[in-house]
């Protein structure tokens, strides 16, 4: 392979996983590949826009691919340096959310995480590996609910832009101090994705529902706790914004 097919990027890594599928594509493979095909629709058309600086302000080097297969949708975004990463983060952040949001308007569960580090991406067969790809896969597994949360290397980031300025409010990054539910012991104090506040408190209401008829209907028990685990996300992000 030629070195002009590989890209060396360092940036972002966003890991989506969809809950459910052997569920959903044992029940009705046709509509399972309907649906993907809706969902990649919706983080194509929503990440991908990057390419054009529309997503990220002040940034002419941003480089955004998707990478799809089985269950798992990845996304990687480069940067030119640490602080051009922490920099656009805010509407990173943002767009990942909207992409979880509109994923569950349409009765899709995704849980994930975001890492930071060097990657290498085959620009041919859209083959990505690297540190942040194996960090993330690893941290989601662990994931008890539906939501996105920072792993090690970008919690890392993110606490090291805190550290060394005066800008302590992580809330401008869209993210919440949360317990994060994990298998054995919580994340505790991880820094959760808050794709709740600042949104369509009917679309919110609408969720919760959705979730607790999923929850009565499923025979899975892996699914209704992690649901149970996002219903008491979205219960405590509803009860600090009204303190």
């Amino acid at each position: 392979m030629a070195n002009e097919e590989i890209e060396v990027g360092n940036g972002f890594v966003i890991w989506l996983d969809l809950l459910g599928t052997n569920e959903l594509s044992s029940a009705d493979p046709i509509a399972f590949l309907r649906k993907w095909k809706g969902l990649n629709k919706i983080i194509r058309g929503t990440s991908l826009r990057a390419n054009t600086n529309e997503l990220y302000d002040g940034s002419d080097e941003v480089n955004v691919r998707v990478h799809a297969f089985a269950d798992t949708f990845i996304i990687s975004i480069s940067f030119k340096d640490d602080a051009e990463s922490i920099a656009n983060l805010p509407d990173l952040l943002w767009h990942v959310g909207t992409i979880l949001l509109n994923a569950l308007k349409e009765g899709s569960f995704f849980r994930g995480c975001i890492t930071y580090g060097l990657f290498y991406r085959s620009i041919v067969d859209q083959v990505i590996v690297g540190l942040p790809v194996t960090q993330a896969y690893k941290y989601h597994s662990m994931i008890e609910w539906v939501g996105i949360s920072a792993a090690p290397s970008a919690h890392v980031l993110i606490n090291n832009y805190f550290e060394k300025s005066r800008d302590h409010n992580p809330y401008r990054f869209h993210l919440k101090e949360y317990d994060i539910p994990k298998k054995e012991l919580p994340d505790y104090k991880g820094l959760a994705l808050d794709w709740i506040s600042n949104r369509n408190k009917n679309d919110i209401e609408n969720i919760r529902t959705n979730f607790n008829d999923r929850i009565s209907k499923t025979d899975c028990m892996d699914i209704a706790f992690k649901l149970r685990n996002t219903i008491n996300f979205i219960d405590e992000l509803t009860f600090r914004n009204k303190s």
